[in-house]
């Protein structure tokens, strides 16, 4: 059976409406020899529930720091580029060309090297502007943008008075009533429409029937506007949890944990803030998410229910969240193939994580600077010449400068091999990896048998054994 996902495709592709394949060009260009020789990835958010990317176009800036990409789009959209330090972002619209400052780079990457859960802060790559420029829609939303930040953290949250913050609010709309004469007015009037909408949930002076009149009553989705997903998140956060509360929803928990699609569809249908049949399926795959990772769903029931989701909906980004669920959940059942990912060491050697056969693989997360690692090493070096028969070492770490993997490794007398992965940020995310140290088992056809595994110092060895004689290996 052909995934429902790559018939959307297929037909668009058909049609000629793949998405960004027309449309008018923009172009992106600057200029910075800090980035020389360096890789720059453009791309945007399809989804901001699980943050799906789709890459726009890539390049490598030259020698002397110039870069210049072009790519289609039918629609004005948020572009992002990951650099060392930042995300940087721009608004843009199709048809234009842009000129572009990038952010600084880092002094030193090694903080950052040690600490593959940084989360990079925001960067506006506002466009070289001349003249008539000036009515540019970055310009607009930053103007904006700097008047909203200090408004919603000194009169929002920090200094907080239920009694004056609906009156505040009031103050702040009258006070950016106007719609600068820009090249995109309608994205401008949406992305402040909804920034104010997250002001007026946090206020807590209107109710959920208020905000959904004022908000989302008769309006579309906006996937492709960053504050509609700010008040999305706002608005629906836990939303199962706050139906049930109400008459007539009393089942709605009853029914997601039997995966009976077409009564929680008929049910949420009744509730005229899930109206809309794309907010309604996305809510529905949000909740599955979560109910499957924080409340134990069964992961046949998680298939099921974005498989019906899936063959129902006529909507893109829903068939692409309720496939990249399913496929998230999957990912680490045991039994399995484990995710790919590639990973070398300071040899120049490669590895798939995919393709690991032969003898059974413990593969570790850890860091080196970390002292609980540290202290499972010492059991990993007795497992290394105790087990080596049957079992292969592969730490991962997030340090990657030869110098310093050297120096620990003679330091601690280490007798394998340390791997870093290629990219380091997608291997934890599809292993799950939280917090340092965690520990995975794979069989000797590769897939996983213990996801996660005991941690060394946990009874793995114990545990192995009982596998071994259990297929009378030993």
């Amino acid at each position: 059976m052909i995934p429902k996902l790559i018939l959307f495709l297929l037909v668009n592709l058909s049609a000629g409406m793949l998405l960004f394949s027309q449309g008018d060009q923009v172009t992106i260009r600057g200029t910075d020899k800090a980035y020389a020789g360096k890789n720059l990835d453009f791309f945007i958010y399809r989804e901001r529930i699980l943050d799906t990317e789709e890459t726009l176009a890539s390049t490598r800036v030259d020698s002397t720091g110039y870069f210049s990409l072009s790519f289609n789009l039918d629609q004005t959209n948020c572009i992002y580029c990951n650099t060392p330090l930042y995300k940087a972002y721009i608004y843009v619209v199709p048809g234009k060309s842009y000129t572009v400052n990038l952010p600084p780079l880092p002094l030193s990457t090694d903080e950052n090297d040690l600490n593959p859960f940084f989360v990079p802060p925001l960067w506006h790559m506002l466009p070289v502007l001349k003249g008539a420029e000036r009515q540019d829609l970055n310009l607009a939303i930053s103007e904006f943008d700097k008047q909203y930040e200090p408004f919603l953290d000194k009169q929002i949250l920090r200094y907080y008075d239920p009694a004056q913050s609906g009156e505040k609010l009031d103050s702040f709309i009258r006070a950016n009533k106007t719609i600068p004469e820009i090249d995109d007015k309608q994205y401008f009037e949406n992305y402040r429409l909804y920034k104010i909408a997250s002001l007026s949930f946090l206020v807590s002076q209107f109710s959920n029937i208020e905000l959904f009149d004022k908000f989302l009553k008769n309006k579309p989705a906006y996937p492709d506007i960053p504050s509609w997903w700010d008040f999305f998140k706002l608005y629906y956060d836990r939303y199962f949890s706050t139906l049930a509360g109400q008459k007539g929803f009393e089942d709605i928990y009853v029914l997601t944990g039997r995966g009976q699609y077409t009564a929680l569809n008929r049910l949420l249908k009744t509730d005229s803030a899930l109206s809309n049949d794309p907010i309604r399926e996305w809510v529905m795959l949000k909740e599955i998410h979560n109910a499957y990772y924080e409340s134990g769903l069964a992961l046949t029931t998680l298939e099921g229910l974005c498989d019906s989701i899936s063959s129902a909906s006529h909507n893109e980004i829903s068939v692409l969240l309720s496939e990249s669920i399913r496929r998230k959940a999957s990912m680490l059942v045991t039994g399995n193939l484990p995710p790919s990912g590639l990973i070398k060491n300071m040899d120049g050697d490669s590895l798939n994580l995919a393709n690991l056969k032969g003898k059974y693989t413990y593969i570790g997360f850890c860091s080196l600077n970390n002292i609980g690692c540290q202290q499972e090493f010492e059991y990993l070096k007795y497992f290394f010449f105790k087990q080596g028969k049957y079992l292969d070492i592969l730490v991962i770490v997030p340090e990657s400068e030869r110098k310093q993997i050297e120096s620990f490794t003679d330091e601690h007398s280490i007798p394998w091999k340390f791997w870093f992965g290629v990219n380091d940020q997608k291997i934890l995310n599809d292993y799950n990896v939280k917090a340092y140290p965690v520990f995975f088992l794979l069989d000797r056809e590769g897939k996983l048998l213990m996801s996660p595994a005991p941690l060394p110092s946990a009874g793995f060895e114990k545990q192995l054994f009982g596998i071994l004689r259990g297929k009378g290996e030993i």
